[in-house]
């Protein structure tokens, strides 16, 4: 075998320095010129042509090294002439010739050996491809799960610029409420004692203008049946003029609404001249009289409508301020909940894909690797295969069976 990997390389050797010699031979013998030098498409061939030789020298030479490598391997505890007969085996391109079938007994010793050599090579071959495919399998593995990974973070991602919309929505109605209710309880505050002051007043002074309206109407002649019952006029005409000017005096004209404050100035005058007023004059008063008590009772109900409605409006704050506020708190909390899951996926996430990397890079370094590994074992195989068959053919020659009843 040795000899062989030194009569390889030294043809090798000598084919590379035959070429140089021509090369240089050429170069002494070319006509000098400096032009530019075009190569023609056969001298390209030719070129193409000695680097294919050169590779394929190459390639004879690493198979010859392949061979030598398994023929050391299987005939190691082989005597040496079973050892010789193998390495023959393994040089000659046809099966070699044993006439008189003296080293049946070395073959029979090469086939066991080569066939256990295949058995171990085979099972180392399964080995490697169960490697690689455990490793791409773990790598595919690893990557969905990152790749679910990464989907759950998006998604919580989503949640958290959801919750923290919601959350910034609910801080801004917790505000907007915050402030209806100072601003509406300082007008409460503010409003409902002029309120009640004014409801108050014009309350206290309808009796009065009942009264007037009776002491008028006595002075026109019989008061009528009610009048009369709610407030007698007794005594001269002198004496109900004192008291209409009694009452007259203690009206107030209610200074928040100055409509009804300024017909109640107007009454006051008419009837201060009522001693001199003709009988026009008093109808006229009493005609006012009664307007201005439907003006009162209107007031009075404008009033509480009012103050109901400030009311109204003051309770529904409280109450959206309170709900904005739970709502405020609630929303905070599911916003934490969020940024949590998300800090989780996140952590996940990159440790699932920093598994990942690590799989798919220990793949990727195996399964270079395994294509050479992988590449060579088939050729062993078939190499070992080879030898086989000139094995079983030799023995078949000496047995007289065929070579598939040999192999067996």
């Amino acid at each position: 075998a040795k000899r062989q990997r030194r009569r390889a390389v030294l043809l090798a050797g000598c084919v590379l320095g035959a070429m140089c010699a021509c090369l240089a031979v050429g170069g002494f013998m070319e006509e000098r010129s400096y032009a530019s030098y075009v190569p023609s498409n056969v001298e390209l061939t030719e070129h193409v042509v000695n680097k294919q030789d050169i590779s394929d020298l190459e390639s004879k030479m690493a198979d010859e090294e392949m061979k030598a490598t398994l023929v050391h391997k299987a005939s190691k505890n082989l005597p040496e002439p079973a050892a010789k007969l193998a390495a023959s085996l393994a040089d000659t391109a046809q099966t070699t010739t044993l006439d008189d079938c003296s080293q049946k007994a070395a073959l029979d010793l090469i086939k066991k050996n080569f066939g256990q050599l295949m058995t171990k090579m085979e099972a180392e071959n399964a080995t490697l491809h169960t490697k690689d495919a455990a490793l791409a399998t773990s790598a595919a593995t690893k990557k969905r799960a990152w790749m679910d990974a990464e989907s759950t973070y998006r998604v919580a991602e989503g949640q958290v610029t959801t919750a923290s919309q919601a959350s910034i929505y609910a801080s801004s109605q917790f505000s907007k409420y915050t402030t209806a209710v100072q601003e509406g309880q300082k007008s409460w505050d503010d409003l409902k004692p002029k309120y009640d002051t004014e409801k108050a007043q014009l309350k206290s002074e309808l009796p009065i203008l009942l009264q007037l309206k009776a002491l008028i109407a006595s002075l026109l002649g019989p008061a009528p049946a009610s009048a009369a019952a709610a407030t007698p006029a007794v005594g001269s005409q002198a004496e109900v003029l004192q008291q209409i000017q009694a009452a007259v005096a203690s009206l107030v004209p209610p200074r928040s609404d100055r409509k009804v404050a300024s017909k109640v100035d107007s009454l006051k005058q008419q009837l201060t001249a009522a001693a001199s007023a003709s009988a026009d004059t008093t109808t006229k008063a009493h005609a006012v009289i009664d307007k201005l008590m439907s003006e009162m009772s209107l007031r009075i109900a404008e009033v509480e409508k009012m103050t109901s409605e400030l009311e109204s409006e003051l309770k529904e704050n409280k109450a959206a301020l309170e709900k904005s506020e739970k709502s405020l708190v609630t929303l905070g909390e599911e916003l934490d909940k969020a940024k949590n899951r998300l800090n989780t996926a996140d952590l996940t996430r990159q440790k699932l894909g920093g598994q990942y990397s690590v799989a798919k890079e220990e793949y990727e370094d195996n399964h270079a690797s395994f294509l050479d590994d992988s590449a060579r074992a088939s050729r062993e195989l078939a190499a070992i295969g080879t030898i086989l068959d000139k094995v079983d053919a030799a023995i078949a020659k000496c047995t007289g069976q065929t070579p598939e009843t040999a192999a067996r």
